[in-house]
């Protein structure tokens, strides 16, 4: 899926309402990384993980 600015919408395919960066961990199973959603998110609650407080990203986006 694609948002209104033209980026691929990634997700956790074990929990569809988790909706994070590419590379970031799902927060409810912690271990699956979010991928580019090519499921229906038609009528899902979606959770973005980064307003979530155990937000952890991937050391790689730690870095500035």
């Amino acid at each position: 899926m694609i948002d209104a600015h033209g980026h691929l919408i990634t997700g956790c395919p074990g929990h569809k309402e988790m909706v994070g960066s590419e590379g970031d961990m799902c927060p409810k199973c912690e271990y699956m990384t979010m991928i580019p959603i090519t499921w229906d998110i038609t009528g899902v609650d979606t959770v973005r993980v980064t307003s979530l407080p155990d937000y952890n990203p991937p050391a790689d986006k730690l870095k500035k």
